[in-house]
């Protein structure tokens, strides 16, 4: 009898501690929820921001055959577009340095002040670049100025879509942050558009009007949203900070492997977007001969697929798991990147183009949408803005501001058009291979 009561009371107190257990766990889920929650206002603030500074940072790349005049004039039309892609690059060199600054600024001081800090520098650079003179009534000093504006533009991309991507990763619910992520990278990809459209309304200008005072209102109306994207997120509510201490140089070191993931990660993203949304528009323009007009009509179109593939990817990594969709789009780029890109030459013309630039805004985008939860899954919460922004901004000067030097150089140095193909299939594999022993985090709480 003792001891059936005994045993009882301990069923009892068994249930209860259960009981107990199952409340901490809901009060727990509950916090988990409304730490998770997402405005819109929070959500339209963080994207029309990134909008906005795609659009100004890309412009840039798609004005290379105007900026190359104005800036660079020579009687080898090659040597004048090299010069404006090295000051493409350029822009680019100063980003691992602002990295770090940015990274550190919003690990320890709240992720706010870096999304205004970014918005606002790089609005500034963009509006100073339409203010500039040319080459013709400056001289070297309009050259130094654009570098100086460049340099100011990369300070701040360096921090605006790392910030966008860990704020939108900490604060989505776990089973919908492939989605919500992917966001980032459509709404950068539609800031693209924008620029692209904006360019291929530009190009309807007669040539003097456009080398004489056309080819500056795109960055004018850059650099004047962009001001007012910043003035919107001053009015955000308040978004999630770290607030951590001083970070310990060791957290790094122990998370090596999640850092040079990160790298290979983004080099992947930003050597496809390079490639094939930025350069590819000079390259039809300038290499396949194909009409102005025609060539960013084509890259306006497949931007869109783009945008649209970039959130399906998303959508695709929650569903089936991010590691299965991002190794499948890894393999397929890998084994078409060379046959695609031998149809790049002047026998097919703008078909082919079309054709080529679609297939891997379908790709891409998936490629893009899918990794987009990884920038806040691979590396801990402590280090995740300036773990994320440090290997980001190396890989864009890396695999991305050199895209369309290599690129040209391969091109002239094997004498094919293919030879960018075998590039991107070489970061391809390099990026699958690091990936396969990757802990997928699908659906899982972020630390």
């Amino acid at each position: 009898m003792f001891s059936f009561y005994r045993n009882h009371s301990n069923k009892s107190a068994s249930s209860e501690e259960a009981l107990h257990d199952v409340a901490l766990h809901d009060k727990k889920v509950q916090i988990l929820n409304k730490e998770y929650s997402l405005s819109r206002k929070q959500l339209a603030g963080l994207l029309l921001g990134n909008i906005i500074e795609y659009y100004d940072y890309i412009l840039y790349g798609l004005m290379t055959p105007v900026i190359a005049t104005l800036f660079f004039p020579s009687d080898d039309r090659l040597t004048s577009l090299l010069n404006s892609f090295v000051l493409f690059a350029s822009g680019m060199l100063i980003r691992p340095v602002s990295g770090v600054i940015l990274g550190y600024l919003g690990d320890c001081y709240g992720r706010r002040r870096v999304l205004l800090l970014s918005c606002f520098a790089t609005g500034l650079g963009t509006f100073g670049i339409g203010c500039l003179p040319d080459a013709a009534s400056a001289g070297v000093m309009a050259t130094v100025l654009l570098v100086l504006l460049r340099l100011l533009q990369g300070f701040g991309m360096a921090g605006e879509f790392c910030s966008v991507l860990v704020c939108l990763g900490e604060m989505a619910p776990p089973s919908r942050r492939g989605f919500i992520t992917s966001l980032a990278h459509s709404s950068g990809m539609l800031g693209t558009l924008l620029s692209s459209l904006v360019v291929a309304l530009i190009y309807l200008l007669p040539d003097e009007q456009l080398y004489s005072w056309g080819w500056r209102l795109p960055f004018w109306f850059g650099g004047i949203v962009c001001f007012t994207a910043w003035g919107a997120r001053k009015k955000l509510p308040r978004l999630p900070d770290n607030n951590a201490e001083p970070i310990n140089t060791r957290l790094y070191t122990s998370e090596y492997v999640g850092l040079l993931r990160m790298l290979m990660v983004v080099g992947v993203n930003t050597l496809i977007f390079h490639l094939f949304f930025v350069f590819f528009s000079t390259q039809m323009i300038e290499i396949l001969a194909i009409p102005k007009q025609t060539a960013m009509l084509i890259n306006s179109i497949n931007l869109v697929g783009l945008v649209a593939f970039s959130a399906l990817g998303g959508w695709l990594g929650d569903r089936f798991g991010r590691r299965k969709v991002y190794s499948l789009c890894l393999t397929c780029i890998t084994l078409i990147s060379v046959p695609a890109y031998s149809l790049l030459n002047e026998g097919y013309g703008w078909v082919a183009c079309a054709i080529v630039q679609g297939v891997f805004a379908m790709l891409g985008g998936c490629t893009l949408g899918v990794s987009s939860a990884l920038y806040t899954e691979l590396l801990p919460a402590r280090i995740r803005m300036s773990g994320t922004m440090v290997p980001y901004n190396i890989a864009i000067v890396v695999f991305g501001g050199t895209a369309p030097l290599i690129a040209i150089g391969l091109m002239e140095w094997t004498g094919t058009v293919s030879a960018p193909g075998y590039y991107l299939s070489l970061v391809c594999l390099l990026a699958f291979l690091l990936q396969r022993r990757i802990r997928d985090k699908t659906g899982l709480i972020l630390e």
